[in-house]
């Protein structure tokens, strides 16, 4: 697979049945899923042995920063569904049409205004589910 280019990567919202991208997005890192493990380590074992798997993932989270409008309906979209404590379905489409799929809820969207920087803010989307990656070719 050629390098791609992180340029016109979007996160999307479903608003209304419709995937909307979310406005003015800086970055996007995650989904951060993890594999979830136990430690078989007994009295007899050598060596501590906290690696096996238990077959299950912890969802994880996606956050980022955007250039923040209080005006957009994206970002207002956001913010309520945060206070509500509203699950939502998403997407991080790349360039290649490629996308991860999954739903959340907003932990957090943190506007901030910084001397000499545009207004901001900080997002973080916790996910319900594992997410669903792009199948490989």
């Amino acid at each position: 697979m050629p390098k791609q280019t992180s340029n016109k990567t979007e996160l999307q919202l479903e608003i209304s049945s419709v995937y909307t991208k979310v406005a003015y997005v800086e970055s996007i890192d995650g989904p951060d899923t993890e594999g979830q493990f136990w430690d078989a380590t007994d009295l007899d074992s050598d060596d501590i042995e906290d690696g096996e798997p238990t077959g299950q993932c912890a969802p994880g989270s996606v956050s980022g920063e955007a250039f923040y409008d209080p005006n957009d309906a994206t970002h207002q979209a956001i913010i309520a569904r945060k206070l509500a404590g509203t699950k939502s379905n998403w997407k991080i489409k790349y360039p290649d049409d490629s996308e991860i799929a999954f739903e959340g809820t907003p932990r957090k969207f943190t506007p901030k205004a910084a001397k000499g920087d545009g207004l901001k803010a900080s997002f973080e989307i916790k996910l319900s589910s594992v997410p669903v990656y792009p199948a490989a070719e």
